[in-house]
């Protein structure tokens, strides 16, 4: 599955394969591409916006000039001509304020993923979500009676705070490492046991 995020001379490609996200990134300044397991896409997110400068700098300088040469050509008793700068000046700077382009920003060791918010950003975000969630499963939901009791379930506190297991799943894993460990079952989790 993939999902194209374009505005202005921003460009996303979100490649969603079965265990890892390709995702490439490209501006008016060059582009970048990387893949990622989706359990090394962290949940803390960031926010951007991007605008052009040149639009602002533009308005600023094309106002400034048809002031100028308007105070210029009154003051010689010429009509004021150069008064038409001014309302493109005005137009470039409402353009500044209008056209820009927002992202959430997630931070991960291989690059910065740019997700664009528009009317595709939910599902990229939903799919990096859900894919995560799954790979986390996978990697983690399974009880390694061989680890130590107290890692083992600090993971299952981790996987049930993050939704990735169902409070019953939870429960299941804490009775089997109190009953493996042979361990208390009321110091095992921060619940008591379902049996």
């Amino acid at each position: 599955m993939e999902i194209i995020q374009k505005r202005f001379s921003n460009r996303a490609a979100f490649g969603f394969g079965e265990a890892r996200l390709a995702y490439t990134i490209s501006d008016a300044s060059g582009s970048r591409s990387f893949t990622i397991e989706y359990g090394y896409i962290p949940t803390d997110v960031g926010e951007l916006e991007e605008r052009a400068p040149w639009l602002r700098d533009a308005g600023i300088f094309l106002g400034a000039l048809g002031l100028l040469l308007t105070g210029v050509q009154l003051a010689l008793g010429q009509p004021p001509a150069a008064l038409v700068w001014l309302p493109i000046g005005i137009l470039a700077l409402v353009a500044y304020r209008v056209l820009r382009a927002r992202f959430t920003v997630i931070p991960t060791e291989m690059g910065r993923i740019f997700v664009l918010k528009d009317a595709r950003h939910d599902e990229v975000m939903d799919q990096l979500d859900r894919r995560r969630m799954a790979q986390w499963r996978q990697w983690y939901a399974e009880v390694d009676l061989d680890n130590d009791p107290d890692s083992e379930m600090d993971k299952f506190d981790w996987l049930r705070e993050r939704n990735v297991i169902s409070e019953a799943e939870y429960q299941e894993a804490m009775k089997a490492i109190a009953l493996h460990h042979d361990l208390e079952p009321e110091s095992v989790g921060d619940d008591p046991l379902v049996h």
